[in-house]
């Protein structure tokens, strides 16, 4: 929760400020990410949450296979029976506990309902934001891996990143070297990784040279 006067009660929010760890209780960016178009590639997002003021809609879905286009006011488009694409977008965009509270999170959708996906659906996702028009700032994030460093997650990002659309990718959780999975070996993606307080690695997250 954050209080009007920038005070937080997120330690991890407070921390993300500061180069070092120096908590102030205060998290107050300059624009809290506004114009910015935040992609978040998962299982979707409940973009009627309230947490989101209504700066979320949906973009992309992969539910039934193939890439459907969702209209921005159907909000059974790219929905989210897991539960983590939500959690994520809260995370960059949400009122009470997101980076950016003032960005704007599309849902791009692509985890089945069954749990099931494809690393095209995740290339199709990247040349799709890259071609769409959107004014202002582009940014794709993906809490997603797969075991091995695999040519095809690289050349995707990479030409996402020349195209000016930077691209957050999350380390994983398999307590390994971040370098041997996909898409987190990729050097032009942003790879963070977890801590705690303290600054000393959360023991369930992945590490090393690429994160």
């Amino acid at each position: 929760l954050e209080h009007s006067s920038g005070e937080v009660t997120s330690w991890g929010l407070d921390r993300l400020d500061e180069r070092l760890d120096t908590r102030d209780n205060d998290y107050s960016p300059s624009n809290h990410g506004k114009g910015v178009h935040v992609f978040v590639v998962d299982t979707g997002i409940r973009v009627t949450h309230n947490d989101f003021e209504g700066r979320a809609a949906p973009a992309l879905d992969f539910n039934n296979g193939n890439c459907h286009v969702c209209d921005v006011t159907d909000t059974s488009c790219a929905t989210d029976t897991d539960g983590h694409g939500t959690h994520c977008a809260g995370t960059i965009g949400g009122k009470s506990y997101g980076v950016a509270k003032a960005a704007k999170v599309h849902a791009v959708k692509i985890f089945t309902d069954g749990g099931g996906s494809s690393a095209s659906w995740f290339f199709q996702s990247v040349d799709w934001v890259m071609k769409t028009n959107f004014h202002g700032p582009k940014v794709v994030s993906a809490s997603i891996g797969a075991p091995g460093a695999h040519w095809m997650w690289k050349s995707s990002i990479d030409d996402a990143s020349k195209a000016g659309v930077t691209v957050v990718v999350a380390a994983g959780n398999e307590k390994s070297d971040a370098c041997h999975f996909s898409p987190s070996f990729v050097p032009s993606a942003i790879t963070v990784g977890a801590i705690q307080k303290g600054d000393k690695r959360a023991s369930f997250s992945n590490f090393g040279p690429c994160v």
